[in-house]
């Protein structure tokens, strides 16, 4: 970021892109910048920027699971603006952006800005076999460390980070756990939520909240329903 203003990070899901987003920004906060997490370009444009230093970072911009239709349009009609901003106050202002890969190519964002592409699964940036050992020790108990698990296993996984982070609760068939971990979350959430409904509906209302709740907002929801 010391050479560009505006990033976006795309990779799939799992794959880090938030994290290496804050931790991006957090590096400009010793630098005196306030990191300033956004929903959309209108959160930017309405933002108190005098004399300020700021790293906004925005998240998800058209759609967390599917591109977003109104995230779309919010994009399209106020990053130009955005921009003019960021021009006007080159030292003063960062902008980090995520998106998954797979609604990055089908929405064609770098027709919108003229942000700085990092590809997390581009041969310059995919994870080495000796950094994805380093990440899963972060994760792992010693019987997980103890385990054969081959470079193979580990480098066929774009969302590594997301797999690692389930991991030790699976330490007793890891081997099985990282040749098929969506089915084996899976199974073990179904099971789960047949002995729990209650699970099932805060599943269901974080999806339908896109992760974010609060207790204003179901109030909001129960009171208009």
């Amino acid at each position: 970021m010391e050479k560009e203003q505006c990033l976006i990070i795309t990779g799939c899901q799992g794959s880090g892109k938030s994290s290496l987003a804050y931790f991006a920004a957090l590096t400009y906060e010793k630098k005196n910048f306030t990191i300033l997490p956004v929903s959309n370009p209108y959160d930017i444009l309405t933002s108190n920027l005098s004399e300020s230093k700021a790293v906004f970072i925005l998240d998800d911009v058209v759609g967390k699971h599917a591109l977003n239709a109104k995230k779309m349009y919010s994009l399209e009609f106020g990053m130009s603006e955005v921009e003019k901003i960021l021009f006007r106050n080159r030292q003063n202002l960062k902008l980090i952006i995520t998106c998954c890969s797979n609604i990055f190519e089908s929405s064609n964002l770098l027709s919108i800005t003229s942000a700085f592409h990092l590809n997390l699964h581009s041969n310059e940036l995919t994870l080495s076999s000796d950094e994805r050992k380093e990440l899963l020790r972060m994760y792992s108990n010693e019987s997980i460390l103890k385990s054969e698990l081959s470079d193979e296993i580990l480098l066929s996984h774009d969302n590594l980070p997301f797999v690692c982070s389930f991991c030790s609760n699976y330490s007793c068939d890891i081997t099985n756990y990282f040749d098929n971990p969506q089915e084996i979350i899976l199974k073990d959430l179904k099971e789960k939520i047949q002995k729990n409904e209650k699970l099932f509906v805060s599943l269901a209302l974080l999806v339908v909240c896109n992760d974010k709740i609060n207790e204003n907002s179901l109030k909001n929801r129960i009171t208009a329903t």
